[in-house]
Order: C-alpha cells, then structure tokens, then sequence
C-alpha cells in the first residue's frame, strides 16, 4: 500500500509489486483443472491460493 505523496521509485516498486501478485495468481488458476479451480476462485491472493491448495492436496 502506498503511502500520501508516494516518490516516483515508490509507485513503481507499488507497480511491480502488484505485477508479480496478479502473475502469480494467474500462473496458479491457469494451471490446475476446472475442479480445482473452483476451489481457489474465490481466493484474493497468490498466497490464499497456495495455502488453500496445499490444505486441499
């Protein structure tokens, strides 16, 4: 989260931190089967997914 008056090498660190978040979570409901993506769907975060699948599996 950024803070007020964020510096230009905050935004972007902000920026490329929430890419690597949004690949993450793509990779993970890209590569499991329609059963199971069902599962973590409703999962906001890359690590909500995996924990979730690591419970499941």
């Amino acid at each position: 989260m950024l803070r007020s008056n964020p510096t230009l090498a905050q935004m972007k660190q902000h920026s490329e931190e929430c890419a690597i978040k949004y690949k993450a979570m793509s990779c993970l409901q890209n590569g499991v089967l329609d059963v199971i993506f069902t599962r973590i769907m409703a999962c906001e975060t890359p690590k909500q997914a995996w924990d979730k699948l690591k419970e499941e599996f």
